[in-house]
């Protein structure tokens, strides 16, 4: 079995186009949906009614507003089957056997977390996402893996798919990969994501760097490979300096350093004894960002690293 399990809140106007794309799967597998009502003004009985003869779908209430994070793991702590996949409540998947190819991908090599491909639709064009080890977009996990780990969401109003996913990557779950596009994010004017998007990419880099810190403190914490710790610490800190040059003209810029000064820390404890992979997660970052932001700050920047690095130090 496989649960579904939808983050919504004040989705009514969005839900029932995702519910449709549930209903028209084909697949033998059953499917147990959970919409998470993470405090909205109205329920979702109605929606439920509507669907509960196609699906077997059960809406779970939350007391109070705690972000799509918690409304997940309430979802996941109030589910049972032996597979999860999450899906937002302004999305869909992209064709009717999605989850049929999911599923029995999973199972031909018995993985603990499926990779898929999913588009991501902007206001005028799509983005193809491949291999992407961020979002929960597109991909399907074994329940087993994320209990025995003790992988859970925290509780942030962002990012908390990036919490989630390397905290559970770090901890080397057996991945297996699918080319096919399964998921499709749609474009919604109104999510959190896009609302007043620079200043949402600002905070959110905010909450970014919150995450992934609380991820290497918790891999610290239990004791995981040295190595792995280090290779996220690296690549976490170049993540940061690039953005810093990204937002180099913002007056606030400056709390990229005061939020990962504990970041900067972990990198002195481990660049000495991991050069080479310092050296490797750089040019990984650095040809990521020279496509993602604007090009000419990524190759000609305003500061180097090393003396992004002594920003740390004033």
């Amino acid at each position: 079995m496989i649960d579904i399990i939808i983050p919504a809140y004040n989705a009514h106007n969005t839900i029932t186009r995702t519910l449709f794309s549930i209903c028209s799967q084909q697949i033998d597998c059953k499917l147990n949906v959970y919409i998470c009502n993470d405090a909205s003004k109205n329920d979702y009985s109605d929606i439920v009614n509507d669907f509960k003869n196609y699906i077997n779908i059960k809406e779970i209430k939350l007391k109070k507003n705690s972000g799509p994070g918690e409304a997940r793991q309430i979802g996941i702590d109030k589910s049972k089957s032996d597979y999860i996949v999450f899906i937002d409540s302004d999305d869909v998947f992209y064709t009717p056997i999605a989850l049929k190819s999911m599923y029995e991908k999973i199972k031909e090599n018995d993985s603990d977390v499926l990779v898929c491909s999913f588009l991501e639709q902007t206001n005028d064009d799509y983005v193809l996402h491949t291999e992407d080890y961020t979002w929960l977009h597109g991909k399907m996990y074994k329940r087993s893996f994320i209990k025995d780990k003790g992988v859970k969401f925290n509780e942030t109003y962002s990012n908390e798919d990036t919490y989630f996913n390397k905290s559970l990557f770090i901890r080397k779950p057996k991945i297996d990969y699918l080319d096919d596009i399964v998921y499709l994010w749609l474009y919604n004017e109104d999510s959190i994501t896009r609302k007043n998007n620079r200043e949402y990419d600002f905070k959110g880099l905010l909450g970014y760097i919150d995450n992934i810190t609380e991820v290497i403190e918790e891999a610290r914490k239990d004791k995981l490979s040295k190595e792995d710790i280090a290779e996220y610490t690296f690549s976490f800190l170049y993540a940061v300096y690039f953005n810093y040059l990204n937002f180099y003209d913002d007056k606030s810029v400056n709390l990229f350093i005061e939020k990962s000064r504990k970041l900067r820390q972990y990198y002195l404890e481990y660049e000495k004894d991991y050069k080479v992979l310092k050296e490797e997660m750089f040019v990984s970052q650095y040809e990521f960002f020279k496509n993602t932001i604007d090009y000419m700050k990524v190759i000609n920047p305003v500061i180097t690293f090393d003396e992004f690095l002594k920003l740390y130090d004033k």
